[in-house]
């Protein structure tokens, strides 16, 4: 992604959680594709995290960003976890509806 660069750079001119310039901004390249890229930033100055993902849709690049608590390393090892089913999200809909939310977390530890 050639443009995905400058949509980076724009991204990470200055830090959108404290505004100060990028010389102190960390960022990581988490996953790569054709037409997507999901980047971590660090702001040096705030601490603060942001998970921003850049689409190229053609001649545009879009991007969208969240502000996180989450390191880079934390987002590589959710990236490559299953993704819940289903069944599995109703049977804990089903548990907490049933059973006083501690009741059923204690149980199940």
């Amino acid at each position: 992604m050639k443009n995905a660069r400058q949509a980076i750079d724009k991204l990470v001119a200055q830090c959108a959680i404290c505004g100060i310039s990028h010389r102190s901004i960390q960022t990581t390249i988490i996953n790569n594709t054709n037409d997507t890229e999901l980047i971590h930033i660090r702001c040096g100055a705030c601490k603060g995290s942001i998970v921003a993902l850049i689409f190229n849709t053609g001649k545009n690049i879009s991007s969208i960003g969240v502000i996180t608590d989450l390191s880079e390393k934390d987002i590589m090892k959710m990236k490559n976890n299953k993704s819940i089913t289903h069944d599995e999200l109703m049977q804990l809909h089903q548990e907490l509806t049933n059973k006083n939310i501690c009741e059923a977390i204690l149980n199940n530890y």
